[in-house]
């Protein structure tokens, strides 16, 4: 059986495979890691913290942080390390999308409001003039000289 990944509502759901049975792992926060350490370069109280064994002298383990500053270490194996890595990676592109999306949409919509309150390149690259610019390079689109 595979591990799975999902992200909702900032809530991270890891599903794994333990002597045939599934076990969820749910977490809500804001850090998720996947590692892959020399045993020995982890510390006594965070080996503590992960039930499983090392293969080859590495530990394979998920780290999560909650908002509320704890952390979880979730043993997996090699193999389920290899498969989550993509997926979370995916799901941390698809947030990175979203918040930088939202980020853009609102300084825009600040930007247009409140123009004084930015420098003249800065409005120009978002194509919005105030009284202030006066050089004609900010006034001006490309598009405007074809």
């Amino acid at each position: 059986m595979l591990p799975t990944v999902s992200y909702e509502n900032e809530t991270y759901t890891f599903t794994l495979w333990r002597d045939g049975k599934k076990v969820i792992h749910e977490t809500k926060g804001f850090f998720v890691g996947l590692y892959a350490e020399l045993e020995t370069n982890i510390s006594h109280s965070e080996r503590a913290k992960i039930d499983g064994p090392a293969v080859d002298g590495y530990l394979y383990y998920i780290v999560t942080e909650g908002f509320d500053g704890e952390e979880t270490f979730i043993w997996v194996t090699k193999n389920e390390f290899e498969l989550l890595e993509d997926m979370v990676d995916q799901i941390r592109e698809g947030l990175y999308e979203a918040e930088e999306y939202e980020f853009t949409r609102t300084t825009l919509r600040d930007m247009h409001e409140h123009p004084e309150k930015y420098g003249p390149e800065m409005r120009a690259r978002a194509m919005i003039w105030d009284e202030s610019d006066t050089h004609d390079a900010y006034r001006e689109h490309p598009l405007d000289h074809e």
